[in-house]
């Protein structure tokens, strides 16, 4: 299985742990839906995952740093659900990022440096939410920036 859409549902309960071992997945659309609890640890097996919409969701918990292997990922929309916690330090290793959206979230603590290690990154949404103290100068490696969210 390459590609799992089976968004705009009313699908309930949380995202299974055997999810990591669809390890062919490029494609993983779950947004719009009613899943809550944290995302399984196990998601970082997904090894050739380009695209993760988990977007407008209740999922709650913080950021599993196994998110940092998702190295061919490239677009990451986790917004409008209850995601707490810090931002982990391995999301610096998403080299094929592109787009990053987090906003309206519950997420609190600073921007990690390693933020400025996604070259490729062109969208980063992380208003709305309860992060504090400054923005790191990593932050002008984004050469590619073209749409930055703080507010």
């Amino acid at each position: 299985l390459r590609d799992l859409r089976l968004y705009s549902n009313k699908l309930r309960g949380s995202i299974p742990s055997g999810i990591g071992q669809l390890k062919q997945l490029e494609i993983l659309y779950l947004h719009a839906n009613q899943l809550s609890g944290p995302l399984p640890s196990t998601i970082g097996n997904l090894s050739v995952l380009r695209d993760l919409l988990l977007q407008s969701n209740k999922l709650s918990g913080s950021l599993p740093s196994g998110i940092g292997q998702l190295r061919q990922l490239e677009r990451l929309y986790l917004h409008t659900n209850q995601i707490s916690g810090p931002l982990p330090s391995t999301i610096g290793n998403l080299s094929d990022l592109r787009d990053l959206r987090l906003y309206s979230n519950k997420l609190r603590g600073s921007i990690p440096s390693g933020i400025g290690q996604l070259k490729q990154l062109e969208i980063l949404y992380l208003h709305a939410n309860q992060l504090s103290g400054p923005l790191p100068s990593t932050i002008g490696n984004l050469s590619d920036l073209r749409d930055l969210r703080l507010y």
